[in-house]
């Protein structure tokens, strides 16, 4: 990448600080959440429950129309809106009296959380030339990594410092330094061919049908399969997508253009999205559950053991990302899908309820270059194969999939848990994730052009009128028409 505009890298920079700051917020809370149940005893399990709940609920919901929002109003703006929202919902988690105040700040963040996973992306990747996007992304990708790794260790040194409540403080100052250095250096970047008209009922469908689902699976473990309110509200969520989709399919501006989710590599790699969102989520959460309740580990010594995972997503991201810029994806997620089901199976053989870090380690190792290669892959490829317009909302698109699929395996998990025990349960679920990565490795051989970064991009932004173009011959006769876009006509017309 010596040819990356300098410009690019202060971006990326800067970018990268805030997409740490959410990806710490997500991890932090697993060894802050134990503190904050003992510090309000009185509030029920359900009630607490949602201080995890509400941020897996209204990030999912709202990651779509996040990234609609940001690429019909600007990037920048989303983006420092989010990191407002993340700013304010940590100052009310850290100041709040009760659990209620406490969940509404975390709705905030999740909120904020989804305005910057989805802006930060397109910002970035329209700082680089297109032979150079894969390994940008795997760099960005890098960061969240390294804060997803280093959150359970800093919430525990939070912890013995100053108490639960600082792991939240220390999110304000770094929001803000983000937001001012966002102001001054960001320029603003939007669909110049997008309405500035947003049709409200698709946005409420769409909050509704990913809104509700989600709580169903998250509040499956409590509620059961059978019960009234888990089939009302999966029956509600499925009428609300089916009714979404056709009223999409008929309009000249839609909410989300279909073509993201029709395009044969869009589509690979967000189906690749939502099944390792089940299995690689389900997997993580069933091996913490080991490590503390099998091995008698620590939740910080359990997340030491994870760490390799998380270094590989830092080192092998930005390596993966240069492979993709000249190879496409194709080698990549083949690569990693096999090294998932070999690291997989390898535990699965081999693991025992007696502590053996030589075992562990060699299992953990391919887990880890499998993680590697095969999130950002998908990750960047379903929002390279877009147009630049439609970053942000290729974004949404492929992060509320796997959210999604994160959800239903984490609930798998915990369903499995409780009928099976720890140990069977982590067995049941290293199988899912075997599956998992065969069917990213099948499915990966079926992208176009090798899923190249440099032929992928056929999924263009819907113009709101289009202009036919030609090449007119010398007897005037057109040789060749095609609808653009009304910017693309004028560059055209003027070359």
């Amino acid at each position: 990448m010596r040819n990356a505009p300098a410009r690019g890298w202060a971006v990326l920079s800067l970018i990268g600080i805030a997409t740490a700051l959410t990806g710490i917020n997500l991890s932090v809370m697993y060894v802050v959440y134990p503190e904050i149940q003992q510090a309000f005893p009185e509030a029920s399990s359900a009630q607490t429950s949602w201080v995890l709940n509400g941020f897996t609920l209204i990030m999912a919901a709202t990651l779509i129309i996040g990234g609609v929002l940001g690429d019909r109003y600007g990037r920048k703006r989303s983006l420092i809106v989010g990191l407002a929202c993340l700013g304010l919902g940590s100052t009310l988690c850290a100041t709040a009296p009760g659990v209620g105040l406490i969940v509404i700040g975390r709705l905030v963040i999740g909120l904020g959380a989804s305005l910057i996973s989805t802006s930060s992306v397109a910002i970035v990747l329209r700082e680089f030339p297109p032979e150079h996007r894969a390994a940008a992304f795997g760099v960005l990708g890098s960061f969240g990594g390294v804060a997803a790794a280093a959150g359970p260790s800093i919430g525990s040194m939070v912890l013995e410092l100053g108490g639960w409540r600082w792991a939240f403080w220390i999110n304000v100052p770094l929001a803000l330094v983000s937001l001012v250095l966002g102001v001054l250096l960001l320029s603003e970047s939007r669909n110049p061919d997008a309405n500035d008209f947003v049709d409200a009922l698709s946005a409420l469908l769409m909050l509704v049908s990913v809104g509700l689902i989600v709580l169903a699976v998250v509040q499956l473990p409590a509620w059961g399969i059978e019960d009234l309110r888990t089939v009302a509200c999966v029956a509600v969520a499925a009428t609300s997508a089916a009714y979404l989709c056709v009223r999409m399919a008929g309009q000249a501006a839609p909410l989300v253009d279909l073509a993201l989710v029709r395009e044969r590599n869009s589509a690979i790699f967000n189906a690749i999205a939502f099944v390792m969102g089940v299995g690689w989520f389900g997997m993580y959460l069933a091996v913490v559950l080991f490590l503390r309740d099998t091995w008698d580990y620590t939740l910080l010594h359990a997340g030491l053991a994870i760490t390799p995972v998380f270094i590989g997503a830092a080192v092998l991201g930005p390596l993966g990302g240069r492979v993709a810029d000249r190879f496409g994806f194709r080698p990549n997620l083949m690569a990693g899908g096999l090294a998932l089901a070999v690291g997989a199976l390898w535990l699965i053989v081999r693991l025992q309820n007696e502590p053996d870090t030589s075992v562990w380690f060699i299992g953990i190792v391919p887990i880890a270059i499998g993680t590697g290669l095969v999130f950002p892959s998908f990750q960047a490829g379903a929002i390279i194969a877009s147009s630049p317009e439609q970053y942000g909302t290729a974004a949404g698109v492929n992060q509320t999939l796997q959210r999604v699929g994160a959800a239903i395996g984490t609930a798998i998990t915990v369903a499995l848990v409780e009928v099976a025990g720890t140990e069977q349960a982590l067995d049941h679920v290293l199988w899912v994730i075997v599956a998992a990565a065969a069917v990213t490795t099948a499915a990966a051989a079926g992208l176009a052009h090798g899923g190249s970064t440099r032929k992928v991009g056929t999924v263009t932004a819907r113009p709101r009128r289009q202009e036919t173009l030609g090449r007119i011959r010398g007897d005037g006769r057109r040789t060749a028409t095609c609808s653009r876009a009304p910017t693309e006509a004028r560059r055209e017309q003027k070359s």
